[in-house]
């Protein structure tokens, strides 16, 4: 499981300011490469963490930008299994016939919601016919309009050790900061060093870091930096709420309005 430990950090000013600067050009940097992968996924049905976003103007390097971009595409690809799980649910509770559900989870499996194609699939013996592909596709898409997408305009930046690397010394300084972060800026080639302190709560969780970290700036422009560590997972934990997902009704509503039989 991976788990974010925030850190105290000693940035002096001068620092916090350049800090401050590269976490607005990141979100802005964000929001824009999540505009170009929604544009890919209703063209294509899926995203690309390695889409070329060269057109995309911004101050960062190029490894900000794939940093960035493979952030973007992680949390619109979670974002899109759970809708993916909502697919299943909606149908399921649905008065379809067993024949068309079993399409549409087929259709749902592969992903395929954008797809106008029809195919065979051999394992189930299934052709999958134009119609039930419209039918995935208005279910799929009426899920989506029922939840918010991701934002990016305020997100924490997830970096990794190309543009954010951590060590446990650096030379010429006293042993008095257990974690130096060397932080790549906005000016080519002049990155800054951040002093970080440890603690035992820290320290004593079991697991693994990872090489990357996570920064933030609040709308007090307060700047936090978390480890990341993977940790055991826990096996105790019970959800205190049921998922809420769309009613029945949706898909029978969606197939009277197609004609199509629901019995």
């Amino acid at each position: 499981m991976i788990k974010a430990y925030k850190l105290q950090h000693s940035a002096n000013l001068g620092k916090m300011e350049k800090v401050i600067k590269v976490v607005k050009a990141y979100r802005a940097l964000a929001t824009s490469v999540a505009q170009a992968q929604w544009m890919l996924f209703y063209k294509t049905g899926s995203f690309d963490k390695d889409l070329d976003v060269k057109k995309i103007k911004t101050p960062l390097s190029a490894r900000y930008k794939q940093t960035c971009q493979y952030q973007a595409v992680g949390m619109l690809a979670s974002f899109l299994s759970n809708r993916q799980n909502d697919f299943v649910t909606v149908v399921r509770k649905s008065r379809l016939n067993e024949d068309i559900k079993h399409k549409l989870f087929i259709i749902n499996r592969l992903g395929l919601w954008q797809s106008t194609a029809p195919f065979s699939q051999l394992k189930h013996k299934k052709e999958i016919d134009a119609g039930t592909l419209k039918l995935a596709r208005k279910i799929f898409q009426h899920i989506l309009s029922m939840n918010r997408k991701p934002a990016m305009k305020h997100i924490n930046m997830a970096l990794d050790s190309k543009v954010a690397l951590v060590t446990d010394s650096m030379p010429g300084e006293t042993r008095h900061f257990d974690h130096w972060i060397r932080f790549s800026t906005l000016e080519k080639g002049d990155p800054i060093y951040i002093p970080i302190l440890g603690n035992e709560y820290y320290d004593n969780i079991p697991g693994i870091r990872k090489n990357f970290i996570q920064v933030n700036v609040s709308g007090q422009n307060v700047i936090s930096f978390a480890f990341i560590k993977d940790v055991p997972a826990r096996t105790d934990y019970l959800p205190e709420t049921d998922k809420l997902v769309p009613g029945p009704g949706l898909v029978d509503a969606l197939c009277q309005r197609q004609g199509r039989f629901v019995r």
